[in-house]
């Protein structure tokens, strides 16, 4: 028989109620998968039903699942984080007053989605200037891409020297904030 390797593991309480799940989605996501891939090899006890359970499960995928979890959940972070931005370059650039309250709406859907992922897995605020800085572009051609689309042309220039700035910082992001219309 040949011997699994030892690997070094986050050891979570037997009581998933105490444990890092509720507090930090995303660091119980990635220690449990570091814990399946630990456990590839290794039988509980010498029952010879316990080890054919534990053969019939597919540690790497299962692992690679519960890895793909906390990177979906990153990802739906970083898509809510641009929308915001798409939608805060609509409201500071477009001349356009009729469609403001519906953007306004989907401003604070997008934001108190956001506020929900990082409650559930508060280890990713750090990342949150990092996936600004990363999506901001895309999120801004977007919106000016559209305000052309309207018309808009100098606005749409605006928007895209946004590009070259500081951008929006993430408390206006996340935050509250609602930009004053700059356009006409």
């Amino acid at each position: 028989m040949i011997a699994a390797p030892v690997v070094s593991v986050q050891v979570m309480p037997d009581d998933p109620d105490s444990g890092q799940y509720k507090r930090d989605f995303i660091t119980w996501a990635m220690s449990q998968a570091q814990a399946l891939r630990a456990m590839r090899g290794v039988t509980l006890n010498r029952e010879e039903r316990s080890t054919d359970l534990l053969r019939a499960i597919d540690w790497d995928h299962l692992a690679a699942e519960i890895e793909g979890l906390a990177h979906r959940q990153r990802q739906d972070l970083a898509h809510g984080l641009g929308v915001v931005v798409e939608h805060l370059v609509r409201l500071e650039f477009s001349p356009a007053w009729e469609p403001r309250a519906d953007w306004i709406a989907t401003l604070r859907a997008e934001r108190d989605r956001a506020a929900a992922i990082l409650r559930q897995s508060p280890s990713l605020r750090p990342e949150v200037a990092a996936m600004m800085q990363t999506g901001n572009d895309e999120a801004v051609s977007v919106a000016a891409d559209w305000l052309e689309r309207q018309g808009a042309t100098a606005e749409a220039m605006e928007a895209r020297m946004r590009r070259f700035g500081t951008g929006y910082h993430p408390d206006q992001v996340l935050g509250a904030w609602i930009p004053i219309p700059s356009a006409g």
